[in-house]
């Protein structure tokens, strides 16, 4: 059983002006029912889903797990044990918005949104704002009950620029946290800025042999590549031909090694939590090192499949340094891709575009 409180804070502009403020608290219970069976002298452990209202009475919450119950009985995965509980004590998240309530940041994420929103020719065309405090219990039968909370903002922007050439439109969104709003300015004045580089673009001339240097949010969905690949239930499921101790770059590597780290907390982000959605202690996980792969990743049930210790759901990504810098990259000749319209990553394949 996961209990779910979610309480959040939500602001929507229409340039620079305020059109809507409000305010949303939910609370539910998303519930998985499990049912063990044997079939033609196999084990499988079904399972089924449902979400519980806090307003159900008992007997309607009764035949709705009744229901799932039977629902269950039908899935025949393959049999596993569920998650014990432990005394390890989990890393601990840490954010600023903890500190203060939802409705005191608010003001303070918009100042930062359009705080370079200072152009005449173009700007911020509306702006959408959400703040989200999430809390979780996890209750199940083996005796795990563990809860936590996080915090999760959204921000939605279009900018447009429009000074009599080609008017141009660009959205940006994020996710985040934590309440960093130099980042975050920033991050808005560079949209802002390219879209005015983009009303004024010409077409690009024929580079038949240049160097390419990717930068921004293309860098993370290119090598998260690896990170997928090395999922247990791909593995499973053979979509995935990773093999721990493979070195997943090839025998001759012309340019830096990989070094790729999966972490419960990594600053900043609003990914990060002590426990996966089964209740499993989420630990720090050396994935590749040096172009090795050290091991797959996974929550219990694929975990259990392809034979390893469940690391859980882990969602934070760092990847090491290489020895080059950026300055001597851009000694030579490059152009560099710093936005896409839609960057596409095909993480079966590995064909990006």
């Amino acid at each position: 059983i996961i209990e779910i409180q979610n309480e959040s804070q939500e602001l929507f502009f229409v340039k620079k002006k305020l059109d809507m403020n409000r305010g949303v608290d939910v609370h539910k219970y998303a519930v998985t029912v499990y049912v063990a069976f044997e079939e033609d002298d196999e084990r499988y452990l079904g399972q089924s889903q449902t979400e519980v209202a806090g307003s159900m009475t008992e007997e309607e919450i009764r035949k709705i797990l009744n229901d799932v119950k039977t629902g269950a009985s039908f899935v025949k995965n393959k049999y596993y044990e569920l998650p014990e509980p432990t005394n390890e004590q989990p890393v601990q998240t840490e954010t600023t918005f903890s500190t203060q309530p939802l409705a005191y940041w608010m003001p303070k994420l918009a100042q930062a949104i359009y705080k370079n929103d200072q152009q005449e020719a173009g700007g911020i065309n509306s702006a959408e704002l959400f703040l989200k405090k999430k809390n979780r219990r996890i209750i199940t039968s083996k005796g795990i009950d563990v809860d936590f909370s996080s915090y999760d903002s959204l921000v939605e922007v279009i900018a447009d620029w429009n000074d009599g050439k080609e008017p141009v439109e660009l959205f940006y969104m994020a996710n985040f946290g934590d309440f960093q709003p130099d980042n975050l300015a920033t991050k808005i004045g560079e949209l802002i800025d390219e879209s005015r580089e983009r009303a004024h673009a010409v077409p690009t001339p024929s580079l038949k042999d240049i160097n390419v240097i990717l930068s921004g949010e293309a860098v993370k969905e290119l090598l998260e590549y690896y990170v997928v690949k090395s999922g247990a239930r791909l593995k499973y499921e053979k979509i995935s031909q990773f093999e721990v101790g493979q070195k997943l770059q090839g025998e001759e590597v012309e340019g830096e090694l990989l070094n790729v780290t999966l972490l419960p907390h990594l600053d900043g982000s609003s990914m990060s939590a002590p426990y996966d959605a089964d209740g499993v202690l989420l630990k720090q996980v050396k994935l590749i090192e040096d172009g090795v792969l050290k091991t797959l990743v996974g929550n219990t049930q694929y975990a259990s499949y392809v034979g390893i210790e469940p690391t859980g759901q882990l969602s934070n990504m760092r990847f090491g340094l290489g020895a080059t810098s950026i300055e001597t990259l851009m000694e030579e000749p490059y152009i560099e891709l710093v936005s896409f319209s839609a960057f596409q990553m095909n993480f079966l394949t590995g064909d990006f575009g």
